[in-house]
């Protein structure tokens, strides 16, 4: 099990939930979250499973990484939320019935932009859907972190809407990692 921290927090947002790795990218987030634990971060892993069956996590992967991250929470489209929160699940209070809000037009999302326009906000959206996106400001909320941890790009949709300036880290993709502090995610051109 990863190490609580020392009150250093960090949110981890993903797709794949980590363990059991099952491939390199899973393998990897693994690892660093395990270091960044034992250099004193407590981390949140969240993750909002990509809609294909082929890529859904079963139950039984949920416990085995339940029973590595000690906060862990992962976010279903239906709005199903799984957890396993140190705090016994304190922080999501208030979540219970809430519908997410559409989070497109606050970001600059619009529906009268060019194709190829519509098909990134398409796949931003399906990454991170507008569900996670209530959630991890939520989370940003009452968690309280220190830095946010995107693992890859397609998870930073929200990062306009982030109140805080803070420590930001984006895995773009093979072998390069973005950081940035600015209030805004200008590397998405928000």
């Amino acid at each position: 099990m990863l190490s609580s921290g020392n009150g250093r927090r960090l949110i981890c947002v993903s797709h794949v939930l980590p363990y059991p790795p099952r491939a390199g990218n899973e393998y990897r987030i693994h690892r660093m979250l395990t270091w960044l634990a034992g250099q004193g971060w407590e981390v949140l892993l969240l993750v909002c499973p990509l809609p294909q069956p082929t890529e859904s996590i079963i139950d039984g992967n949920i416990a085995e990484a339940a029973a590595i991250y000690p906060n862990l929470i992962v976010c279903h489209r239906d709005g199903t939320v799984l957890h396993r929160l140190a705090d016994g699940g304190a922080i999501l209070e208030g979540l219970s019935g809430r519908a997410p809000r559409a989070f497109g037009p606050l970001i600059g999302e619009k529906n009268d932009c060019d194709e190829s326009a519509r098909q990134l906000h398409s796949i931003l959206r399906n990454f991170c859907p507008d569900i996670l996106v209530e959630l991890l400001l939520h989370l940003e909320a009452k968690f309280d972190p220190e830095a946010l941890l995107a693992e890859y790009i397609f998870m930073t949709r929200p990062f306009a809407l982030l109140r805080r300036a803070y420590l930001r880290f984006v895995k773009l993709f093979a072998g390069l990692l973005l950081f940035f502090m600015e209030e805004r995610a200008a590397c998405c051109g928000r």
